[in-house]
């Protein structure tokens, strides 16, 4: 009896000495970017009194994390709501950094970092006018042995190109050369 009171008050003061879940949180969990380049952020939210380190990485969701609109796991329609987007094809487009570090919180205010992110979409005719979605993961770092992982959806949305005449055109103008020389003489 006395080792199961020592083991639970041991876990409970490893737990009021650590980082949990309560501790971190994210600002916005969705945002939408129209162009080829763009700027912006994501909101940390450091509500502990030890400085949080966060590991960052991209990820592509899978089918089954896709959510409808007003960010819910649709298990009706197995999440089919977001059909219209496709995974990014390639991560190099988004830059993040891989680390940061949220400061403790100061007294009873939380405090907050802003993780700066940079898109640059090549612009070519194959990534116009579609509509990608991508994850930036956020995981703090901590000895716990039930880890929290946030995410931030990033919804991405490329212009349409205008697409360039078809080939008859110019094989049309080689064929009247020969007649447009010809009514000149």
């Amino acid at each position: 009896m006395k080792l199961a009171f020592a083991s639970a008050a041991l876990i409970f003061l490893m737990l009021l000495s650590s980082v949990n879940a309560f501790d971190v949180a994210i600002f916005p969990a969705k945002q939408g970017i129209s162009g080829w380049k763009a700027e912006c952020f994501i909101e940390i939210y450091n509500n502990s009194t030890k400085d949080i380190v966060c590991k960052i990485r991209i990820e592509n969701p899978s089918s089954h994390t896709r959510y409808n609109e007003s960010g819910i796991f649709d298990t009706a329609t197995n999440g089919r709501d977001m059909k219209e987007f496709e995974d990014l094809p390639d991560f190099s487009w988004i830059k993040v950094p891989k680390k940061i570090i949220i400061p403790a919180k100061n007294g009873s205010n939380y405090t907050v970092s802003r993780l700066p992110i940079k898109i640059d979409i090549p612009q070519r005719s194959k990534y116009a006018g579609k509509k990608y979605e991508v994850l930036i993961v956020i995981a703090p770092e901590t000895n716990n042995t039930i880890k929290t992982t946030l995410a931030s959806r990033l919804l991405i949305e490329t212009p349409e190109m205008k697409r360039m005449p078809s080939l008859p055109f110019p094989f049309l103008f080689l064929l009247l050369l020969p007649l447009l020389r010809r009514s000149r003489k």
